[in-house]
């Protein structure tokens, strides 16, 4: 009787862990998913301020060139 107790016991704990295992391995499939989608926006957001920082040396070289004609330059 007393080995028939151990083993339902035993048995008992293994489904427990198993069930943990399940669960755990739930949360960290969840875990990566998010991180993907994480790396997915930062990438986005540095190619858009890539594309900021382009368009705003466009803008400077074009105001530096009418600086240049208006004859501002140097001036307070």
């Amino acid at each position: 009787m007393s080995e028939s107790v151990t083993n339902d016991l035993l048995h008992e704990l293994m489904k427990a862990m198993h069930q943990r295992f399940d669960r755990l391995e739930h949360t960290l499939r969840e875990q990566a998913a998010a991180a993907a989608e994480e790396r997915e926006h930062l990438r986005l957001l540095m190619r858009t301020t890539g594309r900021h920082e382009d368009a705003f040396a466009s803008v400077n070289t074009r105001l530096d060139r009418i600086e240049r004609r208006l004859d501002l330059v140097g001036q307070p």
